[in-house]
């Protein structure tokens, strides 16, 4: 640490010798006269010892006094913490763990029980006010900037509330002083400080121990025309859907392939009333000769996870659906091994059923008693409280299925 002897508030060294960093060479101010201020110039952060001592001369000849101070000096410094208070670089986008209670209705303080949760803390000695703000940017490229506040605590230094990431704008409306938006995985986000000149930033990593899947989308051209039953914009809507919502697993949903295919014969005769599978149970339960003739046209290779939008959809005779997977844990016999990954979805489905669909084929089940799960069996897209929420444990499960 080094200091200069300044006149007044200007600046103006007043230093007998050549120097800014004392290295504890005395240093003898000239001709002092009656000024009394002092001001120390850090050059790193660090403690010091300085001394200042008198000695007379002339008729005060005999007169010595000296005086210590120790002096610590800091640079701003941005932290983030985690739920435990421990020091973090990443932090996951939030599945709004124990968010609702027993009647399914979202708790004021989800944000503060919630095992996702982060807090921003910033060190600045110089600072007195009861509270500052900070920058945080949390979209790619440093975009969706958000003016977080910090509370000034016991310590000097300063420390936010609760703050939690989201994936949609929906979740983000709820509170957006504390819900932070975040439009992909992977990537750094930043807090900025500013201050008197001073600019501080750092940054941590949305999202950890990241997966990819691939998903390709087939779209069926009606019978006898070339018009395809959807539209290329839903099926960006309902990858983008997809995505958010896996997000909160630290799962990177991509785009594949994007094909269109004609109505197989055994299918464009019958479209209305086709059907997906025939029995409804483990021991009976097996795909019609219709929906192995639609996987086919659609995925010619039956590689991979594929979306498949069909005009209308049967899961069994009289029984119309929104969406159906052929997930190995619900078509267990050997015949229908090929097909496995591959997902139907109807026209009439909303944007929430193509990541519902995946869900199964990643050994999820349905969530009967959770209506704001992703897997309930009824989907609702509004709001806070939409069909989008994972558990711990169906992360797990899925992540468990995504090499």
């Amino acid at each position: 640490m080094g200091f200069v002897r300044t006149s007044y508030m200007d600046g103006t060294p007043l230093l007998a010798v050549g120097q800014t960093v004392t290295n504890d060479i005395p240093v003898t101010f000239a001709n002092p006269g009656n000024v009394t201020e002092v001001w120390l110039e850090a050059l790193a952060p660090g403690t010091a010892e300085i001394t200042f001592s008198f000695i007379g001369t002339g008729n005060a000849e005999g007169f010595n006094h000296a005086d210590t101070l120790k002096v610590m000096a800091q640079e701003p410094e941005i932290q983030f913490k985690a739920m435990d208070g421990a020091e973090a670089n990443s932090f996951h986008v939030a599945k709004w763990e124990n968010a609702f209670d027993s009647l399914n209705i979202l708790k004021n303080n989800f944000i503060d029980i919630d095992p996702d949760r982060f807090r921003v803390k910033v060190t600045d000695l110089r600072r007195t006010e009861a509270s500052i703000s900070i920058n945080i940017y949390t979209g790619t490229s440093f975009s969706a900037e958000k003016v977080v506040s910090l509370y000034r605590q016991k310590d000097g230094t300063y420390l936010s509330t609760n703050l939690l990431l989201v994936a949609d704008n929906a979740d983000e409306s709820y509170n957006k002083g504390r819900l932070l938006l975040a439009d992909n995985l992977g990537y750094m986000a930043k807090a900025e400080y500013k201050h008197d000149g001073v600019i501080v930033t750092n940054t941590f990593f949305i999202g950890a121990n990241i997966k990819t899947a691939t998903v390709d989308f087939a779209v069926m051209i009606l019978p006898g025309t070339t018009n395809l039953c959807v539209n290329l914009e839903r099926i960006e809507k309902d990858l983008q859907v997809t995505k958010e919502r896996f997000m909160q697993a630290d799962i990177v949903v991509q785009k594949g392939d994007v094909r269109t295919f004609m109505a197989p014969p055994l299918v464009a005769t019958n479209l209305s009333n086709w059907t997906i599978r025939l029995g409804n149970d483990e021991t009976n339960r097996i795909l019609t000769a219709e929906a192995k003739a639609v996987v086919k046209a659609a995925n010619p290779t039956l590689n991979g996870y594929c979306l498949i939008y069909v005009p209308s959809l049967r899961s069994v005779p009289n029984s119309n659906a929104w969406g159906s997977a052929i997930a190995d844990y619900y078509y267990k016999k050997t015949e229908d091994a090929d097909y496995l990954g591959n997902s139907f979805i109807s026209v009439a489905a909303d944007s929430f059923t193509p990541p519902h669909e995946l869900g199964h084929i990643w050994a999820l089940v349905h969530s009967v008693n959770m209506p704001w799960n992703l897997m309930h069996p009824q989907t609702f897209t509004g709001g806070v409280t939409g069909t989008k929420r994972l558990t711990e444990v169906q992360v797990n499960t899925i992540r468990g299925k995504i090499q």
